[in-house]
């Protein structure tokens, strides 16, 4: 799923130069799919959107078994990156940070791979105490 994650980012990255927070979900029949959401807004704060993702896989949970909310944010002020939260409903949360910069004629993104990492992170879907 991280995979996904990442060349979904990087493909949006490279079309617009930007994106906003989105999620991926693999179904129970192992169908991955795009979730989004929308209020009506131009430009609203991706803490916001972030906010609206978790509410909508918190509803598709029961037909769900992947969860993944994935946004682009800064490390120590100096990198951008794609940060993907993956979640698993019999497991654990991870959080992979991966590093890239836009390079080239065209400024295309790039990963940073060597300095990615990998940890766990809170749940925001099945949480324990559920």
């Amino acid at each position: 799923m991280f995979g996904e994650c990442l060349n979904l980012a990087v493909f949006l990255l490279n079309k617009n130069k930007e994106f906003y927070p989105f999620a991926l979900t693999l179904s129970k029949s192992n169908d991955i799919a795009i979730v989004g959401t929308y209020d009506g807004r131009e430009r609203p704060l991706s803490e916001e959107v972030i906010s609206d993702l978790k509410a909508a896989l918190l509803q598709s949970r029961d037909e769900i078994k992947v969860a993944a909310i994935v946004d682009d944010v800064k490390v120590d002020r100096r990198y951008d990156a794609i940060r993907a939260r993956v979640e698993h409903c019999e497991g654990t949360a991870y959080e992979i940070i991966a590093p890239y910069e836009m390079k080239g004629i065209f400024k295309k993104a790039k990963l940073i791979m060597e300095t990615s990492s990998i940890s766990h992170t809170d749940k925001y879907v099945w949480k324990d105490s559920e």
